[in-house]
């Protein structure tokens, strides 16, 4: 049973992972994760995999996501949190973990994805709902972290954003296509959980080449993903055209419409 915040309006992060899990998502894949009852269960994934990611379930913006795994070749433990102190322990029993006894947590595989000058990385897709036409894809691309970051997130990392392109060599051949099919098909699904606008969808790309999807971000009652995101970008094709099918949605007039997307308001 998937549990819907009719307040917030929104999945949190498990149900959205159980609704996710239920639905062809193909060819993306999903992060093996569990719910957080108690320590045992990061145990359980440690052993599993030697690296997870421990997150809120109602988190933004990177703040909670804790990064924790274990160093085969030193013996020891790591655990990073941004704008937190570095732990290095020989053993995760003498750790403290960061988490606070209001928030609900979820444990997630680590996985090793592409980088970017050895920070990490994640490529965004956007999608906006028109009322005609059903979900269009705007476009995507790549948020990195900034030096030592844990997450890619822009604002709490001091990272930047790329075009998907220049990190990714084989985005116009098939990445671009996959891209849009997984994201097209996460959408879709949601049209039964919820009348939705805006779905930003976070992937990581592994050594393989396969996709797969770290956060669904959906329009709710405290916001959305976010636009500006694209304005960062040198060209600016894809932040324009997002712009302009917010306002269409909006029912901007048209004499508006031509005097804000004129070439000296670009």
């Amino acid at each position: 049973m998937i549990n819907f915040d009719h307040e917030r309006k929104f999945l949190n992060k498990w149900e959205m992972h159980k609704w996710l899990q239920s639905n062809d998502i193909s060819p993306g894949y999903l992060p093996d994760t569990i719910f957080y009852a108690d320590f045992s269960n990061i145990e359980e994934m440690l052993n599993r995999y030697g690296r997870v990611y421990i997150k809120s379930v109602a988190g933004f913006g990177g703040k909670e996501v804790i990064y924790l795994s274990r160093r085969e070749d030193r013996n020891d433990y790591i655990l990073k949190k941004e704008q937190h102190p570095i732990q290095v322990a020989d053993s995760i029993d003498s750790m403290v973990l960061p988490l606070s006894e209001s928030e609900k947590y979820i444990v997630q595989q680590g996985i090793i994805f592409k980088k970017y000058k050895n920070r990490p990385i994640c490529i965004r897709s956007h999608l906006i709902k028109d009322p005609k036409r059903g979900w269009v894809y705007i476009g995507d691309l790549v948020r990195a972290g900034g030096e030592g970051a844990v997450v890619s997130n822009v604002t709490i990392s001091g990272g930047e954003v790329l075009p998907t392109s220049y990190i990714f060599e084989n985005y116009d051949n098939y990445l671009k296509y996959k891209l849009y099919m997984v994201s097209q098909k996460i959408c879709q699904s949601l049209n039964v959980i919820y009348e939705f606008k805006e779905v930003g969808i976070d992937f990581g790309i592994d050594e393989k080449g396969d996709i797969w999807i770290i956060e669904v971000n959906t329009n709710d009652a405290i916001g959305g993903p976010c636009h500006l995101l694209f304005s960062k970008l040198p060209d600016w094709t894809i932040y324009n055209k997002l712009r302009k099918m917010t306002a269409e949605i909006a029912g901007v007039p048209d004499i508006i419409m031509n005097w804000l997307f004129t070439d000296e308001n670009q």
